[in-house]
């Protein structure tokens, strides 16, 4: 079994208490502390601990992820419509501080309200096989945003797991690919009997519900090394550590750390695990999710409410040449007639707003495929501050040459899942 993984007893223990020393050293143990969570569902008047999620920082955004099947459980509510989905979805929750004592009904330990959205994204492609896994494995991934109150006072005194959004990593970033036999470790809260890691209900009411729990926590540790694979979008990990765990439930969506050159780096997420091995999504797809999660998109703070972007179309076009006709206006998109070819355009979010308008100033490029390639590099390469620095530069520059550069830089930021800074762009543009 040794030689199967490569080490050898004395390597293995050296190479964990080496990775141990270096998290105390570096102080790495904050950033596991105050990234790492709990699963926690509320179902059928019991509280149980699911699975593991962490925080994390995408530039200035906060987010909190997890593997989609801690979220969504199939074994708490089995039908298929939305009611139960949303009912599921709601069961969940995030604890806010760890520490002994905590009251799991006290809206103060737990983080739920602050929640605002859930995004379950489908980027890896579902043609892909991988032995051993499901195809609901390949996008088996959870991204919880949360206000932006909540945000800025949550990240005040914590050290998180940290990514830049920039290609030229200006500022903190923890994420680095791995290699074949890598060594990695994963922590997360395994609900393995030796763990002890258990909600214990303490108080029951007349009918039978909980009223007061206690909580065992524990933050658990695998160590193992990296698997030959085919693939970029899922690597394989043989344990060859893991505390005498014989299940490892719970650590589905635990961060996985790349120990490389004595430095600790963050290289994917859990999803699946059992029998010495471990399943984990790799950071550059996990770079691609946080992209389609631009919050500033999402949450569509460019405008003040949600009717604002369609006037500011409608109103766009009524002032442009007669060729233009608007043909109907409905469910926050205006359906066009340009160039003898009928559009519909969302005018729902920012980008979809900054691609509309560089292409009626420059009418001999409005089609639907140059719409959409405008919009989606707005959305997924520039930086919220830069979006409207990008229209106007584009109004007055953009022909062929331009779209043809655009083009390849997109596809080669988006393969590795960064932003490209404005100068940069400009640059290229000029060119």
């Amino acid at each position: 079994m040794r030689k199967k993984f490569g080490l050898g007893e004395k390597n293995e223990k050296f190479i964990i208490t080496e990775i141990i020393k270096n998290i105390c050293n570096s102080e790495f143990d904050k950033v596991i502390a105050d990234s790492i969570r709990p699963i926690i569902f509320y179902s059928n008047g019991y509280y149980g601990i699911f699975g593991t999620g962490f925080f994390i920082l995408h530039g200035e955004d906060l987010y909190f992820l997890t593997a989609r099947h801690n979220v969504i459980r199939k074994d708490l509510f089995i039908s298929e419509n939305f009611s139960d989905l949303q009912k599921n979805i709601d069961s969940f929750f995030i604890i806010n501080n760890l520490r002994k004592g905590i009251d799991l009904k006290n809206t103060k330990s737990i983080i739920k309200e602050e929640i605002h959205n859930i995004f379950f994204h489908s980027i890896l492609p579902k043609n892909e096989k991988i032995e051993g896994l499901g195809s609901e494995d390949l996008n088996d991934i959870a991204i919880v945003t949360f206000n932006e109150e909540f945000a800025k006072k949550f990240m005040l005194d914590k050290k998180l797991i940290s990514l830049d959004t920039n290609g030229l990593r200006k500022k903190e970033d923890m994420g680095k690919s791995v290699d074949n036999n890598d060594i990695v470790f994963i922590a997360g809260y395994c609900l393995d009997k030796k763990s002890k890691n258990e909600v214990i209900p303490v108080k029951f009411d007349d009918e039978g519900n909980v009223i007061k729990s206690e909580m065992s926590l524990n933050i658990n540790y695998l160590f193992g090394k990296i698997v030959e694979s085919t693939t970029s979008l899922i690597k394989q990990v043989n344990v060859f550590f893991d505390n005498g765990f014989t299940d490892y439930n719970g650590f589905s969506g635990s961060p996985v750390f790349l120990y490389k050159d004595k430095n600790i780096y963050f290289t994917g997420l859990v999803i699946r695990g059992g029998n010495k091995q471990i399943y984990f999504i790799s950071i550059d797809f996990i770079r691609l999710y946080l992209m389609r999660t631009d919050i500033g998109s999402v949450n569509n703070k460019f405008f003040i409410n949600e009717n604002e972007a369609l006037n500011s179309c409608y109103e766009m076009i009524k002032l442009l040449k007669d060729d233009i006709k608007i043909i109907d206006v409905q469910n926050k998109q205006i359906i066009i007639n340009i160039n003898k070819e009928e559009f519909s355009i969302s005018c729902e979010y920012l980008c979809d707003v900054i691609s509309l308008e560089i292409l009626l100033n420059n009418r001999m490029f409005f089609n639907q495929e140059n719409h959409v390639f405008i919009r989606d590099f707005c959305y997924n390469m520039i930086s919220n501050s830069d979006k409207i620095l990008l229209k106007k530069c584009l109004i007055s520059n953009l022909n062929e040459n331009i779209l043809k550069k655009l083009k390849l830089v997109y596809y080669e930021y988006l393969k590795k899942g960064y932003k490209i800074d404005l100068n940069s762009l400009l640059n290229i543009i000029k060119e």
